[in-house]
C-alpha cells in the first residue's frame, strides 16, 4: 500500500482470492442450511420463512421450540432431536458466518485501498502538491 500504484496488481490478486474464498464460504453456508433443512424435514419440520445462516445463528432454542410447537410438533423426543439438529447446525454456522464476516471486511478494506490508489488526489487550490503535505509559501 505504501509503495503506491505499483502494488495495484498484487492488491487486485488478493481481492480476487478473497472473493473466491468468500464464494466458497457462502457455498459452505448454503450446504449447511440445506443439510439442516433436510434433517428437520425428516422429522416433518419445515423452517418457517426463508432463514439465512445469520438468522439461524441468532435464533434461540426457545424461539425454535415455538416454531416446532406452532407446526404441531408436540412430541418431546422429536422436539429434543430437532433442537439437537438445530444446535449442531448453529454451532457449525457460527464458524462459517464469522469467516464470512471477516472476508467481507477484508474485501471492503481492499476495495478502499484500491480506490485510494486509483483515485486522483484532491487539490483545493489546483496545485499538484499532496493535500496531506502542508505547502509553505514565503
Amino acid at each position: 500500500m505504501l509503495a503506491g500504484p505499483q502494488n495495484l496488481p498484487a492488491l487486485k490478486e488478493i481481492l480476487a482470492e478473497t472473493e473466491q474464498r468468500r464464494s466458497q464460504v457462502e457455498d459452505d453456508c448454503r450446504q449447511l442450511m440445506a443439510g439442516m433443512e433436510k434433517s428437520l424435514k425428516a422429522y416433518g419440520v419445515d423452517l418457517v420463512g426463508k432463514h439465512t445462516a445469520r438468522q439461524i445463528v441468532r435464533m434461540t432454542q426457545s424461539g425454535f421450540l415455538k416454531q416446532l410447537r406452532a407446526q404441531g410438533m408436540n412430541d418431546e423426543n422429536t422436539q429434543i432431536a430437532c433442537l439437537q439438529i438445530m444446535k449442531d447446525s448453529r454451532d457449525l454456522m457460527v464458524n462459517v458466518v464469522s469467516r464470512l464476516k471477516l472476508l467481507e471486511k477484508i474485501r471492503n478494506y481492499l476495495q478502499d485501498w484500491l480506490w485510494g490508489l486509483t483515485s486522483p488526489p484532491v487539490h483545493q487550490d489546483g496545485s499538484s502538491s499532496s493535500p496531506f503535505r502542508p505547502t509553505h509559501q514565503h
